[in-house]
């Protein structure tokens, strides 16, 4: 197992947007996998330090991705201390994961591990360097496969969605290609305050 000085995991959505008069909000099968993944590594003394990225993508009336990834990881068995993940819960796009997420990395942390889901990558990465942050991609299916009968059947169900199939082809065909132009994000940061600005709100 490669082992870094931090990594860096981003939130990947709710399985669907809260409507109102909802009383919860469930994290997507991505961030759930994610989430798996850092606490996969985080176990085994893969980095010493770690950084959940993802804001309050449904509304200030509903927690943010972070803290229910955190809240996930903990109730899932992390054996380490909680002060070694921090909570950056502000950011609600790849593009502002890079820029508050580089604010907390400290000078001494050089190898970096950057975890979503397979296909966040390699925009997730471009952007991140395009705000000075380099960082390895770890793929949480990667992480995962061949774990546990319960990671199994996540990814199972994961890659048998329509989610995956909708989520792949929008990354592929949209989200990467404006990336490699507008490598800060900035293109996409009007589109996703619009959809997403109720988290500012």
């Amino acid at each position: 197992m490669d082992k870094y000085d931090l990594i860096v995991a981003l939130g990947k959505n709710w399985r669907e947007y809260p409507k109102e008069g909802d009383k919860r909000i469930v994290l997507s099968l991505e961030s759930k996998l994610i989430s798996l993944a850092l606490l996969e590594l985080m176990n085994k003394g893969a980095a010493k330090r770690a950084i959940i990225s993802a804001g309050k993508t449904a509304g200030q009336n509903w927690p943010s991705e972070g803290k229910r990834m955190l809240d996930y990881v903990l109730h899932h068995g992390y054996k380490g201390s909680v002060k070694d993940i921090v909570l950056e819960d502000e950011s609600i796009d790849t593009a502002e994961n890079a820029e508050k997420t580089k604010r907390i990395i400290c000078p001494y942390e050089k190898n970096i591990g950057l975890l979503s889901i397979s296909f966040h990558f390699p925009r997730a990465e471009r952007i991140f360097r395009s705000y000075g942050v380099e960082a390895n991609a770890i793929y949480a299916e990667d992480v995962l496969r061949g774990l546990n009968a319960h990671t199994d059947k996540l990814l199972r169900e994961y890659k048998n969605s329509g989610r995956y199939l909708f989520e792949k082809v929008k990354e592929i065909l949209i989200l990467n290609p404006i990336s490699i132009v507008d490598r800060r994000g900035k293109a996409l940061r009007y589109a996703t305050s619009r959809i997403r600005g109720k988290g500012r709100e």
